[in-house]
């Protein structure tokens, strides 16, 4: 435990000034990396969702092909106009795991430098094969990503401040997060278990479907109920997608993604400090 606490202590990790430069450098280099890898054949799917604007589509919601069509707007129709956004969403999941993993040390775990835990958290997740994914190819996962911290900092903002404005943010955050991905929902189900064993938040749960469920209504559901739910039929439904509708589609990979925001969810509700509720 001593020799945890003197890494996470040292100097270097410390220092905000060495993670924003840390950021940076990761930043110029992400981006020239751009300049001499291939588009895959998923990006060149929502390359052509981005040249159709729409509020939804088949199988995905619309913030893949928003960002395609953001970034081909100020770099041109190109792989790097194309694959920009997944950096800059990338850039600002790095730093909101920062903010995020600075405020829970600060508050529940006493005795170690806020600054140091949340550098090498965020230098941790650097370290995964996801995190470097995501973070040069765009698809709906990655702005799912920072939504879905989005939605931890909110409600842990809830808790820290005693501030129930939060939970607006948290609303927003979920509503964005299921414009991003469908599979946005799974982590509905981690926060309804923290308002059944939590009576003291338990009151707040209205704002947060307020919010949530409007950016649902407008920009899932119309897109969803012009195609009779194709969308929702296609990712939750496996009959559905062995139907005619849906021959031309491989039906692969959907329990993985089922099973990923399952545990994205349980890992939510093992960060929050249950005890304290």
């Amino acid at each position: 435990m001593n020799k945890i606490h003197s890494i996470l202590n040292e100097d270097f990790l410390s220092s905000k000034n060495n993670f924003y430069k840390f950021i940076g450098i990761i930043f110029i280099v992400k981006l020239l990396y751009l300049l001499f890898i291939p588009i895959t054949p998923q990006e060149a799917y929502y390359w052509y969702y981005s040249q159709n604007p729409d509020i939804s589509y088949f199988d995905h919601p619309p913030m893949a092909a928003y960002s395609i069509w953001l970034g081909t707007n100020i770099f041109g129709d190109n792989i790097f106009g194309v694959k920009f956004m997944a950096v800059i969403w990338y850039i600002l999941t790095s730093l909101l795991l920062y903010k995020t993993v600075s405020r829970f040390a600060e508050h529940f775990l006493k005795g170690i430098n806020k600054y140091s835990i949340a550098f090498l958290t965020v230098i941790l997740y650097n370290l995964t094969l996801f995190a470097h994914i995501y973070s040069i190819t765009i698809v709906p996962d990655t702005p799912l990503i920072f939504f879905w911290l989005l939605t931890v900092y909110a409600v842990q903002e809830r808790i820290i401040t005693d501030n129930k404005n939060w939970w607006l943010l948290a609303g927003v955050a979920l509503g964005l997060g299921l414009v991003s991905k469908y599979t946005t929902v799974v982590i509905m189900g981690a926060i309804f278990f923290f308002f059944l064993f939590s009576k003291k938040y338990r009151k707040d749960a209205n704002a947060l479907s307020l919010f949530s469920n409007c950016n649902w209504v407008c920009n899932i559901f119309p897109g969803n109920l012009l195609e009779r739910y194709a969308g929702l039929g296609f990712l939750f439904i496996p009959i559905y997608r062995k139907s005619k509708r849906c021959s031309v589609v491989e039906n692969h990979l959907y329990p993985a993604a089922i099973f990923k925001s399952a545990f994205y969810a349980y890992s939510f509700t093992l960060c929050l400090p249950i005890q304290k509720f």
